[in-house]
């Protein structure tokens, strides 16, 4: 069996993979020649199985928010094999070619949501994050006092958006650092009608939302595609705007960590979280990924790590994290005093999971002090995404 990973060169590969993806996820055409735009055709990749494609994937080129500081990130998208071929490991082989071509353009980390977590596990991927939907009722929204002017803007220029969306990600873990075609993604959906507001002048924050009609009523929803509040005003005159759709709209749903800072304000708390999720990630480049990754500037601390890596030969050994007034530098060799494979080491580098609790589940290994040293390193707050790919 000879298996061939490229790129897609010609309309004839492209259409042969659109059908695949759309076979696979029972989405229509249109649709994925619409994904198409905003993810680019040059990062689509096929794989053949003795000459017949088999099947692809497409991903972001995208940044994702650890500890202060953009990390790049491949957002991998619309992993589809045709059913004829699917027990027969190319999916994995697929992946694993994947991972070569991202380390060997040094790109830090790949990141994905699973339609089934055993095959991403199989090289490498592991849960580092959590997607939760909240709901609440606009009747449980008090009166505000403070109310910031809005005003609309123009989808097609996000330059207004980008720096609030980057003030919530530097205090943040797993925020998306956005692409312009990702805010493209962000700003359209379906055939649905998307606005946008900005909060004050100069503006605190954003919501980008549309509104869906609710079965069986001409009462509507507000579905919420993104929205930032950096300040308690823009929060408090973010829950007024969406309490003045209380004529025709039941419910406002948004994205947001599990403890989410807008759940303070509400009068009551009837809300729920529906349909949460955990996206995964992989480590690609190890080296790049710490070095990229922020520390508070007062830390200074250094973790002698050993790492297992069976697909990315450079990220395998023991490596030496130093860091000095949160400045970072990454040496090999040291004495290995936290052990852990690719796998395990994604959870703790995200923030997810702390370092006791890993060793205790048998994803790493360390000293007392090491696993000590790791957590001061990889503690933050609650990694999240606002939206998948």
């Amino acid at each position: 069996m000879t298996l061939e990973y490229e790129p897609i060169l010609d309309e004839t590969t492209l259409e042969t993979y659109l059908q695949i993806i759309s076979q696979t996820f029972h989405a229509t055409r249109r649709h994925w020649d619409h994904w198409l735009g905003f993810v680019g055709r040059d990062n689509l990749r096929l794989i053949r199985k003795d000459g017949q494609i088999a099947g692809g994937l497409g991903f972001y080129r995208l940044g994702q928010w650890f500890g202060g500081k953009i990390v790049p990130m491949a957002g991998i998208a619309a992993v589809g094999i045709l059913p004829e071929y699917r027990t027969a490991g190319i999916a994995a082989q697929l992946m694993h070619e994947n991972l070569r071509e991202l380390a060997a353009e040094n790109i830090p980390l790949a990141t994905l949501y699973a339609t089934t977590q055993t095959l991403y596990r199989k090289v490498g991927y592991e849960q580092a994050g959590n997607h939760y939907r909240h709901s609440i009722p606009l009747s449980a929204i008090g009166q505000h006092k403070q109310r910031l002017p809005l005003r609309r803007v123009d989808l097609d220029d996000f330059s207004a958006l980008q720096p609030l969306a980057r003030a919530r990600g530097r205090i943040t873990n797993g925020n998306i650092d956005n692409s312009p075609g990702y805010w493209k993604r962000l700003t359209t959906f379906q055939d649905k009608d998307i606005y946008a507001y900005l909060l004050g002048d100069p503006a605190e924050g954003y919501v980008i939302f549309y509104q869906e009609h609710v079965a069986s009523s001409q009462r509507i929803n507000l579905i919420v595609r993104d929205v930032v509040a950096t300040s308690q005003a823009a929060a408090e005159s973010l829950w007024d705007f969406f309490r003045s759709h209380r004529s025709v709209a039941d419910n406002v749903c948004w994205s947001g960590p599990a403890i989410d800072p807008l759940l303070l304000l509400p009068s009551e708390l009837p809300f729920q979280i529906t349909a949460p999720q955990r996206w995964m990630l992989r480590i690609c480049d190890l080296q790049q990924a710490l070095l990229k990754r922020g520390y508070p500037a007062t830390m200074n601390a250094e973790l002698h790590l050993d790492i297992h890596d069976p697909i990315i030969t450079k990220n395998q050994g023991k490596f030496i994290l130093h860091i000095a007034a949160g400045q970072p530098t990454v040496t090999s060799g040291g004495r290995g005093d936290l052990s852990a494979d690719i796998q395990g080491f994604a959870p703790l580098y995200s923030s997810f999971l702390p370092p006791t609790t890993l060793q205790a589940m048998g994803c790493v290994q360390g000293t007392d002090a090491a696993l000590e040293t790791s957590r001061h390193i990889f503690s933050g707050p609650e990694p999240w995404m606002a939206l998948g790919f």
